[in-house]
């Protein structure tokens, strides 16, 4: 009977000892994470290694290992599902993300590298190795395996902060806000910017060490489907995609447009990616990516593949036509603090270094803006700043976003300077759901159904439901249901001050405040199945 060569132990190896998430080993946590396309490829690479053993062929079953070996990397790294559209979209942005892959590349455990190697070395010359030899070799592959498997780092790592400067004085943060009508809008969105990690940065307009006890949540930790969020007030769950079937009239601006607002949305990052090309345009009248941003003088760094040099945005906005006398708004979108970090002035081997240094340099291009904005309307400005998501460095036993559901991923900075009056003000709580009726409110005084909002008259059941999604009211209550991107392993409700997160491949749900503090397992039976039917809208 034909030998198993020692590439296919190698793959089932692989297949057993190399984690996808930081839990606790469970046979249900893999099957469930290991899904059908997943297991087809997974016996695929058995057969060719076990079928195509022969010198000529053999190299097949190598690259197919290394392949496999790699993806089981990425599920540790990412903690999400295989799916073969991830591999489809790899190859078909491969020009945007070449730079991204040789920097996942670089982070390697060099463990890994030695362990393919081992693989590639002793399956060549395995007809040549004894049996008796064979089992000694064998042991020591499993002690490798077995080392790989307890030196990938779990370690929980704490950004780096600045110390905070001079912002504005503390005489002009308002306790309230009242609607300052058809006043143009400027939101600056970074990218990947937590509200923690936001603190004690340096701010001219947005003194970040008053963030203590506020919150505001996105549904997903993902840039399109954040998006989606802000602009359209919903978010399809099920979808790792925006829902580029949803009208104008869906959205906010609909009703900014009717009161003469011109809209503009300027991304420093590519629209091509995920559909936004497909969704923005119908929802902004002037639409500017990445590549429109070049042509108008906007400058790249080098090595940065997802967007542009942030700081040149301000070269953009003086040569975009603003209008005269309608009020506008207009939607700066920022790139440098995406994975894998670029600041412009240094660059550093800790990705934590870069990420806070990436975050001080977009907030300096912020004030730069406001410093010099000299709107040609002359009409009273609202800035926001917020952000699209949030990033982990290893709490919870995350990296990057898309697959943690705690604050450092979905709980983000929104903040508003109000210019020229020079007032600064934060809502206690919000969320991206509620965004678009709250800035109706405050420019319009009307809702998005526009129902008149009488703030000193007496609420009745009516208008409580309106109140209740305008988070610049004191009546605010906020109902929010989200996931993981791209994935189950995580849903999340959070109902008033309450925070549920639910982690499917354990079945376990947590509860905890909105500070991700006192958490406690839900082990009432009762309780935790309205919750999760609540998660998952049954």
């Amino acid at each position: 009977m034909k030998n198993i060569s020692l590439i296919t132990i190698a793959i089932f190896l692989s297949f057993i000892c190399f984690p996808i998430s930081n839990t606790d080993f469970s046979i249900p946590s893999y099957l469930y994470f290991r899904n059908i396309q997943f297991t087809v490829l997974f016996l695929f690479s058995l057969l060719i290694s076990h079928f195509f053993s022969v010198k000529s062929l053999q190299w097949v079953s190598y690259i197919i290992f290394l392949l496999f070996t790699l993806n089981l990397q990425f599920q540790k790294a990412f903690q999400t599902e295989f799916h073969f559209r991830l591999i489809l979209y790899f190859f078909t942005q491969i020009s945007y993300l070449i730079d991204d892959t040789l920097v996942f590349i670089k982070q390697l455990n060099i463990i890994f590298f030695f362990y393919v190697l081992f693989v590639f070395v002793v399956s060549w010359f395995e007809d040549l190795i004894k049996s008796k030899k064979r089992y000694f070799i064998l042991f020591i592959f499993g002690l490798i395996v077995f080392q790989i498997f307890f030196t990938i780092s779990n370690t929980t790592t704490t950004p780096t902060l600045s110390t905070s400067s001079e912002s504005i004085d503390k005489k002009f943060w308002n306790k309230s806000i009242s609607p300052i009508s058809d006043a143009n809008i400027v939101v600056f969105c970074l990218e990947g910017v937590s509200r923690l990690s936001l603190q004690n940065k340096k701010s001219k307009y947005f003194p970040q060490n008053q963030s203590s006890g506020h919150h505001f949540f996105i549904p997903m930790p993902h840039s399109s489907k954040s998006l989606e969020s802000f602009l359209i007030g919903e978010i399809n769950l099920e979808s790792s995609r925006p829902d580029i079937t949803k009208s104008f009239e869906s959205s906010f601006l609909s009703i900014l447009k009717q009161r003469g607002y011109q809209s503009y949305f300027i991304y420093s990052q590519s629209l091509y990616f995920e559909d936004l090309f497909l969704l923005i345009p119908k929802f902004f009248d002037f639409v500017y990516g990445k590549e429109d941003l070049k042509k108008l003088g906007a400058k790249e760094i080098p090595g940065f593949s997802w967007g542009l040099d942030d700081d040149s945005l301000r070269i953009v906005l003086e040569k975009v036509n603003f209008p005269q006398s309608n009020p506008m708004f207009l939607w700066i979108g920022f790139s440098q603090t995406h994975s894998p970090y670029f600041p412009k002035s240094n660059r550093f081997e800790s990705s934590i270094q870069n990420y806070n240094l990436a975050i001080q340099e977009n907030l300096e291009t912020v004030d730069r803006i406001i410093d010099s904005w000299n709107p040609p309307n002359q009409i009273p400005t609202i800035f926001i700043l917020t952000s699209d998501h949030g990033e982990s460095f290893g709490e919870e036993g995350a990296k990057n976003h898309n697959y943690s559901l705690f604050n450092q991923e979905i709980d983000v900075p929104f903040q508003v300077y109000i210019h020229p009056d020079q007032t600064f003000y934060e809502p206690t709580l919000g969320s991206s759901i509620d965004f678009g009726e709250s800035l109706l409110w405050l420019v319009t005084n009307q809702t998005k159904n526009t129902i008149l909002v009488d703030s000193k008259s007496k609420i009745n059941s009516a208008s409580e439901a309106i109140f209740n999604s305008n988070f610049f009211q004191s009546q605010y209550k906020l109902h929010l249901i989200g996931k993981t991107w791209n994935s189950n392993i995580q849903r999340f409700l959070i109902e008033g001050d309450q925070k549920y997160v639910y982690f499917a491949e354990k079945d376990l749900l947590l509860v905890m405040d909105l500070n991700d503090e006192n958490r406690k397992e839900v082990k009432d039976q009762l309780r935790k199945k309205k919750s999760i039917q609540k998660m998952f809208g049954n």
